[in-house]
């Protein structure tokens, strides 16, 4: 005979959410300091201040200072494009150039509407990669480009096995790293973009990958 599951009670539920909070805090106060130091200028001294708690806290929600910047990095990654996200506009009945417009909307308003901390971690992270690096690649890039690689099939007709999908890549990637890696703040010749609104930006943006794609498309 099954026995009833046990509800947690109260001291349960309020130790989980405090758990929960604090590691939030934790989160964001690296999140801060990794974006103003990078990965290796950063200590865990300095998060725990930051943060307000000891060394045993990070240790238990996050193994190491590693795991706490492989959770910072996934906040990063969920925050410029969430990939459940990307996941709905897959699986939608749009046209692949229409699922491909909606991705670059969404992650060009990330970039120019909130450049909080989470940008310039992953600028910092692109610059001077971290020792955990590949584990960034394989946990958090990869199911994103995953997503992306058939719809670049579909619009240039280069199939699947065929590795210049990754040039159609490259070319959609690198409108969104510029605008990533650039200090907006700092006098660049692209500085002034930066003041402009992001849909009118992200509407060049893809006028520049489309009009390659297509290129890319009659040249395969």
């Amino acid at each position: 005979m099954l026995k009833p599951t046990r509800k947690p009670d109260s001291q349960t539920r309020r130790s989980r959410t405090d758990g929960e909070a604090t590691r939030s805090r934790i989160i964001d106060a690296a999140g801060q300091v990794f974006a103003e130091r990078g990965y290796h200028d950063t200590t865990s001294k300095e998060i725990c201040k930051r943060a307000g708690v000891n060394l045993a806290a990070v240790n238990y929600h996050f193994g190491s200072r590693d795991g706490l910047y492989l959770a910072v990095v996934g906040e990063v990654m969920s925050h410029l494009l969430e990939l459940e996200y990307l996941q709905q506009i897959a699986a939608s009945d749009k046209s692949a150039a229409d699922k491909l417009g909606e991705m670059i909307d969404g992650l060009v308003h990330s970039l120019i509407e909130d450049r909080s901390w989470h940008t310039r971690v992953w600028a910092r992270e692109i610059l001077t990669p971290s020792p955990v690096l590949a584990a960034i690649t394989a946990t958090e890039a990869m199911p994103r480009i995953e997503i992306v690689l058939p719809l670049l099939s579909d619009l240039t007709g280069i199939p699947s096995d065929d590795p210049r999908r990754f040039y159609g890549l490259l070319g959609l990637m690198s409108p969104c790293l510029m605008l990533l890696i650039i200090d907006p703040d700092q006098p660049t010749p692209i500085q002034s973009i930066y003041s402009r609104p992001a849909d009118e930006i992200a509407d060049h943006i893809k006028r520049f990958i489309f009009s390659g794609l297509r290129s890319f498309a009659e040249t395969s």
